[in-house]
């Protein structure tokens, strides 16, 4: 799944779940107990409910193992999620003004995008309604290689 090793870009798993407090905590911990490390992460929280939206495993690298035992965290705790496949933009340098500008940019006019966040070693999630058409658009704008 991941892009070629001269690509500065991979596509990664996202998880979704709406989830309260004390599940949330469960989950964070189940995960955790695993073994398993987050790369990316963001949460909302509206009202009594957290929107989050995680990718595991290490930072560079798609890894089945660490997706399936997510799989099996929100399942053994009766939560309801999502996966989606994002595109986890690597290499960014920190405190360079304008790298999210440039992607959101490029995107909004021709994909949804849904949400974009930064995970480890700077790298930015872009979670958008059309990820192949996202790389084609990135790559002609040389933003991503």
């Amino acid at each position: 799944m991941p892009g070629s090793s001269n690509t500065n870009y991979l596509k990664r798993l996202q998880f979704s779940v709406h989830v309260h407090d004390q599940t949330l905590n469960r989950i964070l911990n189940g995960i955790a107990n695993r073994g398993i490390s987050i790369t990316g992460y963001t949460q909302t929280k509206r009202g009594n409910l957290n929107f989050v939206k995680l990718v595991v495993g290490p930072p560079g690298r798609f890894s089945i193992r660490a997706n399936r035992g997510v799989r099996e965290v929100l399942r053994s705790l009766g939560v309801r999620f999502r996966e989606e496949i994002v595109i986890q933009f690597l290499n960014t340098v920190a405190g360079t003004p304008g790298v999210i500008r440039s992607i959101y940019e490029a995107l909004f006019r021709h994909v949804r995008v849904k949400a974009m966040y930064y995970g480890e070693n700077t790298a930015i999630f872009i979670n958008t309604s059309r990820v192949n058409e996202a790389i084609a658009i990135l790559k002609r704008k040389h933003i991503i290689q």
